[in-house]
């Protein structure tokens, strides 16, 4: 089952017009038994619920970072928060020119100026940057990213502005993780298994502060 889902990437058109109950109602019926007329409408309540929650897709680990990069909170696997016939978010491809390409630091880091939106009901937030968690592979060259982490601030908003944060496979547009609400500085960091090959779409957004962002994506590299 292929769940075209839609998030705070895109506001879902249910999060419109059903109220939390009705929400939960459909979400959690029987997918395979219920009404053929009922389906969409529980796809849309799934998915209003999974990114109105912060989760990692199963095969990685997340967490939550303060300014200095201490881990305040680890996110939950998508088993463990919904049931095991949810499908984890697929969206479009969304490939982009602004892709990280690394030096010859173990740790690198990079900042982007961005203005970020109110998600919108018609179209998913495109990503302002990929990374690669593997690149030239079999030559000299070739790394691995164990971690890549995502921050952002800002300087004229107000003091309780927050942020979300989505990371997709640019490849696939599967949905590797989310995090909503994140405050002034705070980040998210995802570390990935050595072996991983994805290239990783980062997406950004706002609930409440729409304006001027400084985001710092940086990674760790470690080389065979």
């Amino acid at each position: 089952m292929l769940s075209v889902l839609v998030c705070f990437l895109a506001i879902p058109a249910s999060a419109m017009n059903e109220t939390t109950n009705d929400i939960e109602k459909y979400a959690y019926m029987e997918f395979e038994t219920a009404p053929q007329v009922l389906q969409p409408k529980m796809l849309e309540a799934r998915s209003d619920i999974i990114f109105n929650t912060s989760w990692i897709a199963d095969d990685l680990n997340a967490y939550v970072i303060d300014e200095e990069g201490n881990i305040v909170e680890e996110l939950p696997h998508f088993s463990e928060v919904f049931p095991n016939d949810w499908d984890i978010p697929v969206f479009p491809v969304n490939k982009i020119e602004r892709t990280v390409m690394p030096l010859d630091d173990e740790i690198m880091q990079f900042t982007y100026d961005e203005w970020l939106t109110y998600p919108s009901e018609e179209y998913v937030t495109p990503p302002f940057c990929t990374v690669s968690t593997l690149d030239f592979p079999g030559t000299s060259a070739e790394y691995h990213v164990r971690w890549i982490a995502t921050n952002a601030t800002y300087t004229v908003l107000p003091s309780d502005a927050t942020y979300n944060l989505a990371y997709t496979d640019a490849d696939t547009g599967r949905t590797l993780g989310s995090k909503i609400y994140i405050g002034k500085g705070a980040g998210l960091r995802v570390e990935f298994p050595y072996d991983s090959d994805y290239r990783v779409n980062i997406h950004a957004s706002t609930f409440d502060q729409p304006g001027d962002w400084i985001i710092f994506v940086g990674f760790q590299m470690e080389r065979p």
